[in-house]
C-alpha cells in the first residue's frame, strides 16, 4: 500500500501540470515583475527628488519596493490566485471524478492549497530576484544614486519580503476556503475586493486597534513597519510579531473550516 506522502506528491505535481493550462502562472511572473518595473521607473525618472548622496541606495529602494508590494499589490494578488486555484474544477465539474477515486479527500484539498502557497511564495521569489537586478541596471544607467559603490542588503530585503509573506496567509487561507465553497469565483473575488478597501480605509484613519484583528490589513500593516519605520501597532513577539502570528493562525483556522465542509459534502 503507498504511504501518503508520495500520493500527496503526485497529487501536487498533477496540480502543477493542470496549472499549465490556465493563466495562474503567467499572473505570477507579471505580479512579481510589476512593482519593479514601477519601483525602476520612478528612480529612473524622479532622480533630482530622490537621490540621497553618501547613503546606500539599496536600502531606500528594497524598502521603497517592499512598501508598494504591501500596500498595492500583494492583497489584490493573493486574492486573485486563492480565489481562482478552484476555477478550473468547478468549470470541468470533476468534483464528482476526483473523489470517486479511492484516495483521500484531504489529499486534493491540502495539495491545492500548498500549491496556492507556493505560487505565492514564487511571485515574491520573483519579485526579489527582479527587484535586484533592476537595482543593478540603475546603477548603470543612473550611476549617480551609486548602486555600485555600496553592497545590496539582501539579507535584509529578504527578511522584510519573508515577513510580508507571513501577513498574506491568512488571506490565502480564507480565499481558498472561499473558493471552494463557491463554484462562482467572481464571488470571492468581490468579498476580496470589500475586504481590500476597508483595509485601505483602516490604514488611512490608523485605526491599528481594528485592523489587527482584519487579516486583509496585515501587509500593510507590516509594511509600515519594515518599509518605512511605522510601527502600526505591532507587538513584537521573538522574532515575529503579533499579526504575523494572527495571520498564519486565521490561514490554519481557514483552511481546517473549509476541509470540514468539503469532507461533509456531498458531491452532485
Amino acid at each position: 500500500m503507498k504511504t501518503a506522502a508520495p500520493i500527496f506528491i503526485r497529487s501536487l505535481t498533477a496540480d502543477a501540470i493542470k496549472l499549465k493550462r490556465t493563466p495562474i502562472l503567467w499572473i505570477a511572473l507579471l505580479g512579481g515583475l510589476f512593482v519593479t518595473g514601477l519601483v525602476f521607473l520612478i528612480h529612473y525618472f524622479s532622480v533630482n527628488e530622490i537621490l540621497k548622496p553618501d547613503t546606500n541606495p539599496w536600502i531606500f529602494y528594497c524598502n521603497f519596493g517592499m512598501t508598494f508590494v504591501s500596500l498595492l499589490l500583494v492583497v489584490p494578488f493573493v486574492v486573485l490566485v486563492s480565489s481562482s486555484v478552484m476555477f478550473p474544477e468547478h468549470r470541468a465539474e470533476s468534483a464528482k471524478y476526483l473523489y470517486s477515486l479511492p484516495l483521500r479527500k484531504s489529499q486534493f484539498y491540502f495539495s491545492k492549497l500548498v500549491m496556492v502557497l507556493g505560487i505565492i511564495a514564487l511571485t515574491y521569489l520573483i519579485f526579489f530576484t527582479g527587484h535586484l537586478l533592476s537595482g543593478w541596471l540603475l546603477g548603470f544607467l543612473r550611476p549617480q544614486y551609486g548602486f555600485h559603490e555600496y553592497a545590496p542588503q539582501t539579507g535584509h530585503f529578504a527578511k522584510i519580503l519573508f515577513h510580508s509573506y507571513l501577513s498574506v496567509l491568512g488571506v490565502a487561507g480564507l480565499h481558498y476556503w472561499l473558493s471552494v465553497r463557491w463554484k462562482n469565483f467572481i464571488i470571492p473575488i468581490g468579498i476580496g475586493l470589500c475586504g481590500y478597501i476597508i483595509s485601505v480605509i483602516l490604514s488611512m484613519v490608523q485605526r491599528w486597534d481594528m485592523a489587527v484583528y482584519f487579516p486583509y490589513a496585515y501587509p500593510g500593516m507590516v509594511g509600515n513597519e519594515l518599509g518605512m519605520g511605522d510601527s502600526a501597532g505591532l507587538i513584537p513577539i521573538g522574532w515575529f510579531n503579533n499579526v504575523e502570528l494572527f495571520s498564519v493562525g486565521f490561514c490554519v483556522l481557514f483552511a481546517m473550516i473549509g476541509f470540514i465542509e468539503e469532507s461533509n459534502r456531498n458531491v452532485k
